[in-house]
């Protein structure tokens, strides 16, 4: 069984080292389009990480994925718009059961 700290670190480092600015200017128009684009580019969990965990590795993975996001777009994006931004991205992590 994989640590879920460890696989959220590794994970986000994967994520946010591989947004060029390039890549960056493609997912925000993509998002804007639909915005659970940035949730699916996520991807899965893998069943050895414990269900309880699931939603929160999810928000951490989203939200460094929007963070690097913003930071490489040739578009500067208020706080505000980020905020939204995220507040969009994060509607579609779902509900898991805590147990």
């Amino acid at each position: 069984m994989i640590s879920p700290c460890k696989y959220a670190q590794q994970k986000r480092k994967e994520l946010v080292g591989g947004i060029s600015n390039e890549a960056a200017d493609m997912i925000v128009a993509r998002f804007f389009i639909e915005p659970q684009f940035v949730a699916r580019l996520v991807g899965e969990i893998p069943n050895s990480i414990p269900e309880k965990y699931h939603r929160r590795i999810r928000n951490i993975l989203i939200t460094g994925c929007i963070g690097a996001m913003c930071e490489n777009a040739t578009y500067y994006f208020s706080m505000k718009e980020r905020n939204n931004m995220l507040h969009k991205a994060l509607m579609y992590t779902g509900n898991v059961r805590e147990s």
